[in-house]
């Protein structure tokens, strides 16, 4: 039985079935969904489903009139409807319940009402289907998927009850309606008391479509008899039933070629942007030529015809269809409301193919989305309302999908073989959500042959520099790397010239090339770096190339372990060192790692280097071989106690001071090493130890004045922060004044610092002697500078000289300082947390370490404003306040 009934808006009568089979139940409908049209559902309308619901299933429900629409089941007659009988109580797997309802003709259905009912709180999958020619699974499209949300669920028949309105899209025509309920999360059925079925009047035929009209050469209609070779004219016409609404659509057409393995587009035919104006009807039109290429077969070519509101939103209107040599079909309608939430494009060069994913915020199949793909230069205002071919050269690829299970999509094409190389931008429409923000670069591989080829018949660097800049994206190298490789460029062209006059580059091998230019380009980069910032700029954006490189950062490596602070000093020695070659970069890594490893170590951490490092750090064999077989345990860790906490220049250096300190030890004596009388500690060769001398010094006290009147300096106002440093080692005789003037704000050079350092410290020695050029014997300073290169304080200024009348900055004082204490076996304490200070990017590698330390003492701070300035010059003032500060723990 099937009969139409209409409603007005307000008290509208609808026809449905309620708990009890053939009741009329009346309800009303909210004034603004209109006039509104509905059928009379009954018991004669249920279609039973293939597979019937066996009684005995746990937690079956009563045989009563009550379950008529249950959505865990449904009887009529005894007769139970359910496509699926897995549904475990006991486990919460879902079941997929169904019920079928037949309305006896194709008639529109614009909506579904439901009513559900239910114990508690709770939500639960649903599925709404539509079919106009059976009843079998495959004749049925989706409709709409969701998932529902109850935070409580009446179960009574009274006039409270609320109804869940589900839309379909404007212009569905269905006979069959199907409801599949899945399992809830209160792992038991949820009830449905009422369905009714129906459309709005006006609203849904408001825009009449009808299905293409196909032709042939501009005669046959070949819409039923299938796709052939010549030109394709597609028609669409459209109705606009409306008093005062306009419409406007564009009809594209795309012909692709699947040849099971993948799809290309062959070509495009897009009409204008026509507006439908209301009361009138219009024809879109589209021509397509089909030519088969040597080789293809009819067959394989199909037809997309697409219904856009416009190509700037990407509405889709309906499923659209596809046309083949079989004939025309009609798509799947889906539908469209969400947003893209994810979207990733691919592409495989050598094999010119493109994946493009994605997601929406619904996890519902059929959702349908829409794909432009511009070519490289081109935007979507170069879509004018006019016509458009793609022989116009905006449009790469388009194509409509629809989403799988998760909500999740994908496309797939291959490339054009008149690709261009360059930047692909990636458009995708759902619902009223466009994504575009991202992009594929594609190499033409004939154009990467073609650049190699012309790299090998380059006539200098200056051609081949060009020819990477005209190619950049056929050769795949990044137009952001290769410009911020400035002045490189020319050097690299340079470079590639030598190489390929030795040997070319094969054309068909981009990796190869690729390898090269990259590795010149690093080698470059690190080579030019100014400073510790810019190495560590290069660690991060070169991370992958280093480690294909060798580069032993990686979990578990020296670099690997050691703190941020320590990796700072680590860039900073490779910025000071020539980096020529991968190998170079590679070696220096490892080479300041450990070397700063063995900085901040302990005396296990030393041994261990020195366990897994010896080869690497080229120890002398025969010393290696004493340390290993003849000194005792003891031995050993006096020699490690002798060579951690000291700043070594390079593995070279390291390797001289371990010479000397084994050869100091006799294997027959317990712990000491064994005193060379007027030695200097240095080994045959004459490079000089850093660290300790060998030869015991005996740290001078310093001077307890007898008791008289602290020296009153007149100029100490507005240094009170130091007054008191400056007043105790001027009694002390440490520092002292200009008469009755200290000058505080004047500043303080090199010598003076390291006088002060060795007299607090107690390290004057006598029978030191400097090698430095500008040091003299005789001169003030002699003893101090003397002493303190033999204690290791100081190496000079890596050019042979000391830096004589040189004003000393805040990261040197606090280096000295640092290496001071350590020479003098004093323990820096550690009152406060280390700061980061905020330009910490321009203290150099050597100073690190020491301004920490002395920062966490409370020796030394940074200024108000969190700065550090490590490359400022030092007060006489700021010196006192730090020496001051080191002679308390010296006097402990």
């Amino acid at each position: 039985m099937f009969v139409k009934n209409r409603g007005k808006s307000l008290f509208a009568i609808i026809l449905a079935l309620s708990m009890i089979l053939g009741n009329i139940t009346v309800v009303t409908f909210a004034d603004d969904l209109g006039d509104l049209v509905f059928y009379e559902l009954s018991e004669n309308n249920l279609v039973k489903c293939p597979q019937a619901f066996t009684p005995n299933q746990p937690g079956a429900v009563p045989n009563t009139p009550d379950n008529l629409f249950d959505g865990r089941l449904s009887i009529v007659n005894g007769e139970f409807y359910n496509t699926n009988v897995s549904y475990n109580h006991a486990t919460g797997n879902e079941t997929t319940a169904a019920i079928i309802i037949d309305l006896g003709a194709v008639v529109p259905v614009g909506f579904v009402r439901i009513m559900f009912s239910g114990s508690a709180s709770r939500s639960f999958v649903f599925k709404l289907m539509g079919s106009q020619t059976g009843t079998a699974n495959d004749d049925f499209e989706n409709v709409r998927e969701d998932t529902v949300e109850y935070t409580s669920m009446a179960q009574d028949d009274g006039p409270d009850r609320e109804w869940d309105i589900f839309y379909f899209d404007e212009g569905k025509e269905y006979r069959y309606i199907k409801y599949i309920c899945g399992g809830n999360n209160q792992n038991n059925f949820t009830a449905m008391q009422e369905m009714q079925i129906g459309y709005i009047a006006g609203a849904f035929s408001s825009l009449e479509i009808f299905d293409p009209v196909i032709t042939l050469n501009d005669s046959a209609d070949i819409t039923e008899s299938g796709l052939e070779e010549g030109k394709i004219t597609t028609t669409i016409s459209m109705r606009n039933n409306t008093e005062d609404t306009h419409y406007s659509f564009r009809l594209i057409t795309a012909l692709y070629y699947d040849n099971n393995e993948e799809v290309t587009l062959v070509d495009l035919s897009m009409s204008p942007q026509t507006t439908i104006s209301p009361s009138s009807d219009i024809d879109l039109t589209t021509d397509i030529d089909v030519s088969l290429a040597e080789g293809q077969t009819i067959g394989k070519y199909r037809l997309g015809i697409f219904l856009w509101n416009d190509v700037e939103g990407m509405l889709m209107r309906d499923g659209g269809y596809r046309f083949t040599s079989s004939g025309l079909v009609k798509n799947n309608s889906g539908s469209k409301s969400g947003k893209i939430t994810a979207l990733e494009a691919n592409v495989d060069n050598e094999n010119g193919v493109v994946s493009i994913t994605g997601a929406t915020d619904k996890t519902s199949i059929n959702q349908r989305i829409s794909l432009l793909v511009l070519n490289p230069g081109k935007e979507i205002t170069d879509l004018t309302s006019d016509s458009y071919s793609y022989e116009d050269g905006v449009i790469n690829y388009a194509n409509q999908t629809y989403t799988i299970s998760g909500g999740t999509f994908s496309f797939g094409y291959k490339m054009a073989d008149d690709a261009v190389s360059g930047v692909y931008k990636v458009r995708v429409g759902f619902d009223d959500s466009v994504k575009e923000d991202v992009f594929f670069i594609y190499a033409n591989q004939a154009e990467t042959r073609a650049a190699i080829e012309g790299i090998n018949n380059a006539a200098d660097g200056d051609e081949i520099e060009e020819i990477i800049s005209q190619n950049i994206y056929a050769l795949e190298i990044s137009p952001e790397f290769y410009a911020a490789l400035g002045a490189g460029k020319a050097l690299i062209g340079e470079q590639l010239y030598d190489i390929k006059e030795t040997k070319a580059f094969e054309p068909d091998k981009l990796n190869e090339f690729l390898a090269t230019f990259y590795e010149l380009a690093t080698i470059y980069k690190f080579d030019s770096a100014a400073n510790a910032y810019d190495i560590k700029t290069l660690f991060s954006e070169y991370n992958d190339m280093l480690v294909a490189a060798g580069v032993d950062i990686a979990e578990g490596s020296v670099f690997y372990g050691i703190s941020d602070m320590q990796k700072q000093r680590v860039y900073g020695r490779m910025a000071d060192a020539e980096l020529t070659s991968i190998a170079a970069i590679v070696d220096k890594c490892f080479e300041a790692s450990v070397l700063v490893y063995i900085e901040d170590s302990s005396l296990s951490g030393t041994k261990k280097m020195i366990e897994d490092y010896s080869a690497q750090m080229g120890l002398d064999a025969a010393a290696l071989d004493k340390y290993n077989n003849d000194l005792s345990d003891k031995q050993r860790d006096k020699v490690c106690e002798e060579l951690y906490g000291r700043n070594y220049k390079d593995f070279e250096d390291f390797a001289y001071k371990f010479n000397d300190v084994v050869g100091d030890f006799d294997p027959t004596k317990p712990t000491e090493p064994t005193p060379k009388p007027g030695s200097s500690g240095s080994s045959s060769g004459g490079k000089p130890s850093y660290g300790k001398p060998m030869d015991v010094v005996v740290r001078e006290p310093i001077p307890t004045p007898a008791p008289a009147a602290k020296p009153a300096f007149k100029d100490l106002d507005g240094v009170e922060w130091a007054k008191e440093s400056i007043t105790e080692l001027s009694a002390k005789g440490i520092i002292n004044g200009f008469g009755d003037e200290f000058k505080p704000n004047d500043l303080v050079t090199r010598e003076q610092f390291i006088k002060m350092l060795v007299l607090v410290f107690g390290l004057t020695d006598e029978t030191a002697t400097a090698n430095f050029t500008d040091v003299k014997a005789g001169e003030w300073h002699y003893i101090y500078i003397a002493s303190a290169q033999k204690a290791g304080i100081t190496n000079g200024l890596g050019d042979g000289s000391f830096g004589i009348n040189l004003q000393i900055t805040r990261q040197e004082i606090a280096a000295l300082a640092y290496r001071a204490a350590m020479a003098a076996n004093v323990t820096l304490p550690e009152v406060q947390a280390a700061t980061s200070f905020s330009d910490a990017a321009l203290i150099d590698y050597y100073a690190i370490a020491g301004i920490t330390a002395m920062q966490k003492a409370g020796i030394i701070n940074g200024y108000e404003d969190n700065r550090f300035a490590p490359k400022e010059k030092a007060t006489r003032a700021e010196a006192a306040k730090i020496i001051y500060g080191l002679s308390k723990l010296v006097s402990k």
